[in-house]
């Protein structure tokens, strides 16, 4: 492949990671901070959040091969996964490194869910709202598309997508809500139960002597009645 094919490549493949990426953080913080309550509309982000995910990191390993592979920028394997490597452009490629290990954390604890708790998956994945500020500063500063004024409007809704997603979960419901353990005092059971339950099977009443006639009713084995 040319290197000019390698070019075209690498920003095409770049420009598609940071629209999916960034549009399934704006859909995962949409559900998980309940932005929406319709039921209909919660199944479709959620299957669509995983799909996005996808296809962003697919294009974002197309855009590092592709990166790599152009000879026209000093981009080698290792400048790729280590920060301030690169000989071209270090500080804008070190934040593209840097939001990629982001992405990484966020992915394998992603896949790794079960085994870890809550709060543990919860405060990694938070560290996507950085990786979406890496990948615009990184768009800005090692990117030429910028310059395009559609890129670069596009580039403005990516960022105050994120940004506003990121205000609405800071200060809006708590995403943990349904999470949230109850923490109401234990309620006496024998307070709740009916009467007939609670005391158990009816007990006889106690048998209640019959009143001894008094002296002057008193009649006489055998006597006629007066």
């Amino acid at each position: 492949m040319s290197n000019e094919l390698w070019w075209y490549l690498m920003r095409a493949a770049g420009l598609t990671a940071w629209v999916a990426l960034t549009a399934t953080l704006v859909l995962g913080a949409v559900v998980s901070g309940h932005m929406t309550d319709r039921r209909g509309a919660r199944r479709w982000i959620l299957d669509l959040h995983p799909y996005l995910g996808g296809v962003g990191l697919a294009a974002l390993g197309l855009h590092i091969v592709a990166a790599v592979a152009d000879s026209s920028v000093d981009i080698g394997w290792i400048a790729a996964v280590v920060p301030g490597a690169s000989g071209w452009n270090p500080a804008a490629i070190a934040l593209g490194v840097l939001g990629v290990w982001l992405l990484v954390a966020v992915e394998v604890t992603s896949l790794a869910r079960r085994a870890l708790s809550r709060r543990t998956w919860h405060g990694i994945h938070l560290l996507s709202y950085g990786a979406a500020w890496l990948m615009a500063l990184h768009a800005a500063f090692a990117g030429t598309d910028v310059r395009n004024p559609i890129v670069a409007g596009l580039g403005l809704v990516l960022v105050s997508s994120a940004t506003i997603v990121a205000m609405l979960r800071a200060w809006g419901p708590s995403s943990s809500r349904s999470e949230r353990t109850d923490r109401r005092p234990a309620l006496d059971p024998t307070l709740h139960t009916p009467a007939a339950l609670r005391t158990g099977p009816a007990q006889p009443s106690p048998s209640v002597p019959p009143t001894a006639p008094a002296d002057h009713e008193r009649v006489p084995v055998g006597a006629a009645p007066r």
